[in-house]
């Protein structure tokens, strides 16, 4: 199966989407143990995408590190317009792939600065 997907507002409004990342990252967690143990036959290929925590999201090289469309189906100028167009809240989720739950931590940025 395969589902692709930007975030949902928070892992309480999309719980299916949120369910998803959940056996993903699970899934990973058991082929790393399993390839640690001399076992390779796992036939999961999970991928996410998003901003890490610690990266500028206004920053163009954090677009180009984790967008991966950034050159093929969007341009740079392209994204900054989405940024301009959505607001920093919503560029983050959909296109920072950032859970609006976990925006509430604390950030290496103070929100202040921003």
């Amino acid at each position: 199966k395969l589902w692709l997907s930007t975030v949902g507002k928070s892992k309480k409004k999309s719980p299916f989407m949120w369910s998803k990342v959940e056996a993903g990252r699970a899934r990973v967690e058991v082929a790393e143990a399993m390839r640690a143990a001399g076992v390779d036959d796992s036939r999961t290929l999970y991928i996410e995408y998003s901003f890490p925590e610690d990266a500028d999201p206004l920053d163009p090289l954090t677009w180009w590190e984790n967008l991966p469309a950034l050159g093929y189906t969007i341009t740079q100028e392209g994204i900054a317009a989405q940024l301009d167009s959505l607001g920093l809240v919503e560029f983050l989720r959909a296109f920072g792939n950032m859970w609006g739950d976990d925006r509430g931590k604390e950030w290496k940025i103070p929100a202040d600065d921003w």
